[in-house]
């Protein structure tokens, strides 16, 4: 089954350097959870592997509506 990332999280600056996911609960947490270089490295790798790994049918290839403004 394949993941998918939706805008919302990249909207609120989830590969910025200074996002950090500790809120509500977590908020104690939150100096600790900030993003790190090496972290959205991993996490855009995972993100790559991820998307070779689905089969070639479901992979949608960027169009010109997604690319240019």
């Amino acid at each position: 089954m394949s993941k998918v990332l939706y805008h919302e999280p990249i909207a609120a600056g989830l590969f910025n350097g200074d996002f950090s996911s500790g809120v509500g609960p977590f908020a104690a947490w939150q100096s600790q959870l900030l993003n790190r270089k090496d972290v959205a490295l991993l996490l855009v790798e995972r993100m790559r592997v991820e998307y070779e790994a689905m089969p070639t049918r479901l992979r949608k290839p960027y169009g010109r509506k997604e690319v240019e403004p």
